[in-house]
């Protein structure tokens, strides 16, 4: 991958991967799984200027003497097993476990000297190391018409896990202004424990509800507190009937989705993370089928109410469009419509 985000940055990756599944008797299936990974990035550019000094010298400012080199060679991959098995006449239950190893992304590792979102400057760590994830997950399918229900809990753990950070401020002289907040990525321990619940009524032919609730936690257990970047819990609810046996075959589906109140546990490391109420929004789905076209209508806010996503970010400085001023919220969308045809080919 060429990225001209970050001038001349080269990355490449190259690797194998194998799965084995055995049947190990009329109840339990084990599958495993492995990938292995060469990465390699460069950033070839890293002494062009950044407010009359070369980024290749704000790397090693902020980051230390390693960051001078921005080649980066990484082994990287992964490796899972998982255990499946039909533990009674309607249900199926899933165990897993994993470890990975990841390198950093373009912007953690080569981002240049520039405006971060919130106010300040944010730069790239090119000494950044790899990433390593272990992870637990269990997952139990019950099925029994008319219900189908699926639960699931996960855990993993990152010793090293990579985030935005405050890890100083510019020196003098200007520019850029000096004392301004100057953000970067440092590695951290972190936890994360989540877990869904989807379920299925289907009461009658061509009648459903479903239901789908998701909610994840993550820790910084260096520094004792929740990781910002985080989305809250979300609940969607659908409840629909299709009339199969008429000749245009329509359905419709009214639906909500909600999501939790959320509150930024550390401002100052992620400032664009505001704090945002609980809210719920409706949504109408609807379609037909005539000879071999298909037509929907998709409405998505069904009554027009204003709300705030958690991970938005704020309105840039300039330019302010309609009534939103420069740091303000942006609001999530109003009413949205999108209507289809689409047409299937002999």
């Amino acid at each position: 991958a060429v990225d001209l985000l970050w001038p001349d940055l080269r990355q490449d990756d190259v690797g194998a991967f194998a799965e084995f599944t055995r049947t190990l008797n009329a109840t339990w299936k084990l599958r495993l799984g492995g990938r292995l990974d060469a990465a390699h990035s460069e950033a070839r550019a890293a002494d062009g200027l950044a407010f009359n000094r070369t980024i290749r010298s704000l790397y090693v400012i902020y980051n230390g003497a390693r960051a001078a080199d921005t080649r980066r060679s990484d082994v990287a991959g992964a490796a899972n097993v998982l255990l499946t098995g039909k533990i009674g006449t309607d249900l199926i239950t899933t165990i897993g476990a994993g470890y990975s190893r990841q390198p950093p992304g373009a912007t953690e590792r080569y981002r240049a000297f520039s405006d971060a979102l919130g106010g300040g400057y944010e730069i790239g760590n090119p000494a950044a190391g790899a990433e390593d994830k272990y992870e637990l997950d269990w997952n139990l399918v019950w099925h029994r018409r008319p219900f189908t229900v699926t639960a699931g809990v996960f855990g993993s753990l990152l010793p090293n896990y990579l985030h935005r950070a405050r890890i100083g401020v510019t020196p003098a002289p200007a520019p850029p202004p000096p004392g301004s907040i100057v953000y970067g990525y440092r590695a951290t321990s972190a936890e994360f424990w989540g877990g869904e619940l989807e379920a299925l009524w289907e009461p009658a032919k061509d009648s459903w509800l479903h239901l789908t609730l998701a909610g994840v936690e993550a820790t910084d257990r260096d520094a004792h507190r929740r990781l910002p970047e985080i989305a809250p819990a979300t609940l969607n609810v659908g409840v629909g009937h299709a009339w199969s046996a008429s000749t245009l075959q329509p359905w419709l589906e009214l639906g909500m989705r909600a999501a939790a109140a959320q509150n930024n546990p550390a401002p100052d490391e992620r400032p664009v993370f505001g704090n945002t109420a609980a809210y719920a929004l409706g949504s109408l789905r609807a379609g037909l089928t005539w000879r071999s076209m298909r037509v929907s209508l998709s409405v998505e806010n069904l009554f027009n109410r204003q709300y705030f996503e958690y991970l938005s970010p704020p309105a840039g400085p300039t330019p302010a469009g309609g009534t939103l001023l420069p740091g303000a919220r942006v609001p999530g969308p109003g009413r949205t419509v999108l209507f289809t045809i689409s047409h299937a080919l002999p």
